[in-house]
């Protein structure tokens, strides 16, 4: 008989989470692995229960920066940034977040200008995002720091994706 009381009495719930009813409010932010742990229902009478669950809880998605160069190849370069955590299967999406370009690009008209954003592709691999970065007409060799964003379609939480950000430095 309604109102209802809950009360952690073993375990405990994820880092930046909180009980709410039988819920779970917050952005999960624990250690990877299982997560055990048990509340009891109380109801207006006294009568009680317990409910104990148990679940496999993923690492959040991570990446790291890395340096692009050209590769005696101008106009664009090519890296593989490594990532790990997420769910399997899950669908990723990357795009840029941000771009300070240098007070230089190797063009023969125009050597002292800030230089463009590259335009950004990507293909994913397991662990890798395979990433190709076009540099502008006006642009042969790019030199700045791309921020880019991995986005997992999976949520981390009530209307938050799980997402990471890293800096790819362009040496073009």
């Amino acid at each position: 008989m309604a109102p209802f009381a809950y009360s952690l009495t073993a375990g405990q719930v994820p880092a930046g989470t909180a009980l709410s009813g039988l819920s779970l409010k917050g952005t999960f932010a624990g250690l990877t692995g299982y997560l055990r742990f048990t509340v009891q229902v109380t109801d207006a009478l006294g009568a009680s229960g317990t409910v104990s669950p148990t679940f496999w809880m993923y690492p959040h998605i991570s990446l790291v920066g890395v340096t692009c160069g050209n590769a005696n190849t101008p106009g664009k370069c090519s890296v593989v940034i490594p990532y790990s955590g997420g769910t399997p299967g899950q669908r990723l999406s990357m795009a840029s977040s941000a771009w300070v370009g240098a007070r230089r690009c190797g063009t023969f008209t125009a050597a002292a200008i800030v230089c463009e954003q590259p335009a950004l592709s990507v293909t994913f691999q397991p662990g890798n995002a395979v990433v190709t970065l076009t540099y502008g007409p006006n642009s042969t060799f790019t030199y700045g720091t791309l921020t880019v964003l991995l986005t997992s379609a999976d949520t981390c939480g009530p209307g938050a994706a799980c997402s990471a950000s890293a800096a790819i430095t362009v040496n073009g």
